[in-house]
């Protein structure tokens, strides 16, 4: 079976009216038939970017995400100002989680 999102608005609605409402379980229905199709091994990576987009949401609410270009600005602002790590520090301690 192939999933297509063709019939489906691409925008998340609030569920205001019945017609929303139905739109929105749509999308959810076709992202679930989509993730069964997938590996176990595929699965678990959906779930974990779900996972970490929920604990992003938590932290920063939706509307606040910073853009690309605001978080370029930040980055250049940030090497300015000496606020680096040398490169050969970088992935200290990455395995420790």
């Amino acid at each position: 079976m192939t999933v297509s999102l063709a019939e489906v608005p691409h925008t998340v609605v609030s569920a205001s009216s019945s017609g929303e409402t139905l739109m929105v379980r749509n999308l959810q229905a076709l992202i679930l038939e989509g993730v069964q199709q997938l590996p176990a091994s595929q699965q678990q990576f959906i779930l974990d970017l779900v996972e970490f987009l929920l604990e992003r949401s938590e932290i920063v609410g939706e509307d606040e995400l910073p853009s690309a270009v605001e978080c370029f600005r930040q980055g250049w602002e940030d090497v300015l100002q000496g606020n680096i790590v040398p490169i050969d520090r970088l992935w200290d301690g990455i395995d420790d989680e």
